[in-house]
């Protein structure tokens, strides 16, 4: 019964993922009233949909399956590795990423790093991911602090401390 509650589960989470559950980018200048009240609330949706993937992904809700990890590694690599100018997509973008590392570092770092195989492909990969990823969220906290942008400055802080915390 739990591995046939796990397939729903991940059926539906395939389902969403390919859904277009994505945002789009902004020109806040442009963006006004309702239009921008109705983006921030899409965001919104996006960042709380991420803490439920990472509270998922922490529980090992996944384990069953050969990647149990694609919703994390996409969310990190898009919002740490792509150039996103400035703006609320950038914010949203990090801020997302961030959920992972807040609520599921642990499992995250057992399986790109702890528990992977010596040598192995996901190893090679995740000791190379990590530490960028810890260096972009130290960037990005040091930004937004300077920025006087407290909310976004202490979850990109948070996350990569907890980064930082642990050995590679």
């Amino acid at each position: 019964m739990a591995i046939f509650l796990e397939f729903l589960f991940y059926a539906f989470l395939s389902l969403i993922a390919n859904s277009g559950f994505t945002v789009q980018d902004v020109d806040s200048e442009d963006c006004t009233g309702p239009e921008l009240k109705a983006y921030k609330e899409d965001c919104d949706q996006w960042v709380n949909f991420s803490a439920f993937l990472a509270r998922c992904t922490a529980s090992g809700l996944d384990r069953n399956y050969e990647d149990p990890i694609p919703y994390p590694s996409r969310d990190l690599e898009n919002a740490l590795e792509e150039n996103h100018g400035p703006g609320l997509k950038r914010d949203y973008t990090i801020l997302a990423a961030a959920q992972y590392i807040l609520l599921a570092d642990r499992t995250l770092y057992e399986d790109f790093i702890g528990k992977a195989a010596e040598g192995s492909k996901i190893q090679t990969w995740g000791l190379k991911k990590w530490p960028l990823w810890n260096r972009k969220f130290a960037e990005a906290a040091a930004e937004y602090e300077a920025n006087g942008r407290t909310e976004l400055a202490e979850a990109t802080k948070k996350a990569n401390d907890k980064m930082a915390s642990y050995p590679l």
